[in-house]
Formats: structure tokens, C-alpha cells, sequence
């Protein structure tokens, strides 16, 4: 069955959306270091899995450097690229559970104490794995999801 406008009137109150349909965070390597707003499983999940394997691509050109033996000089030392590099991006870490801790509506000072003091670490990143982010606004920012999000209809009249 198909509706059709009989007249001008009708089809004037037809319903119009105004407000478009929150999307997701694109990945891109300057959203690793920020501290603020939220970030869903999603989004964090993909981060990780990203900079970990940028950490094994490092890994695997390091031990290949070390047994091309390219020695001769200290910038050409591979563990210590390797120690630079790992450092860098294991520091991109922080903010990631930070902000995942936002979405829960937790404090980042979390992520602090789960660096810390190791044995946390593990039950500290499943539960952030596992646990869905607090539905709609909180104080750290608006729902990645849009899960608070109403949609708007302008009625012509």
C-alpha cells in the first residue's frame, strides 16, 4: 500500500527531521593523546588493536636490524629506536583508558593506578573491554552511541 498527498495541505505537515544522526569518532593518530569527552567499546577496541600491532611492526624491524648487525653508530642501535618508539605509543595508552573510564563516568585518575601497580592492569582492561558505557550525557561529555538522541520534527503549519 502506498500513501500519496492529496493536497498541498497535507503534505505540508509531512514530519522533517532537522538534527542529523550522531556518528562515530574517526581514527586518527592526534585523537590518541587527548584526555577529554568519551570513547565507546568500539572505537576503543579498534585504537588498541592498531597501536599494537604498529608495536609488533616495530618489534619485527628491530629484530631485524639487530641481526642485519647495524651497529655502527648509537642512532643506528635497534633496541634503542625500539624503547622510543614502545614508549611513545605505550603512552598513547593512558589517554585511551582515560577517556574509556569517562564513558563509564569514572575519574582517569583510575588509569593512573592501574598503571602503577600491575597486577590491576589485566582486570582493569577487561572491564573496560566488557563493560557499556553510561547511556546518554554525563559530565565528561555526550553519549558516543547517541543514545540519548531524540529526533527533532518540524511540523509545518
Amino acid at each position: 500500500i502506498r500513501a500519496t498527498y492529496s493536497s498541498p495541505a497535507v503534505s505540508a505537515q509531512k514530519p522533517e527531521l532537522i538534527e542529523p544522526l550522531p556518528t562515530t569518532e574517526d581514527f586518527s593518530f592526534q585523537s590518541l593523546w587527548f584526555f577529554t569527552g568519551r570513547l565507546r567499546r568500539r572505537d576503543f577496541i579498534m585504537k588498541n588493536i592498531v597501536v599494537f600491532l604498529i608495536q609488533v611492526v616495530l618489534f619485527i624491524a628491530a629484530a631485524s636490524m639487530e641481526s642485519l648487525h647495524y651497529r655502527d653508530e648509537w642512532y643506528r642501535e635497534p633496541s634503542l629506536w625500539l624503547f622510543v618508539t614502545g614508549l611513545l605509543l605505550g603512552l598513547s595508552f593512558i589517554p585511551m583508558y582515560a577517556r574509556r573510564l569517562h564513558d563509564l563516568g569514572q575519574s582517569a585518575v583510575w588509569t593512573i593506578l592501574a598503571f602503577c601497580i600491575p597486577p590491576l592492569f589485566i582486570p582493569f582492561a577487561l572491564t573496560l573491554l566488557c563493560i557499556d558505557g553510561y547511556p546518554g550525557e554525563n559530565q565528561y561529555g555526550p553519549d558516543p552511541k547517541g543514545r540519548n538522541y531524540i529526533p527533532t520534527v518540524k511540523v509545518a503549519t
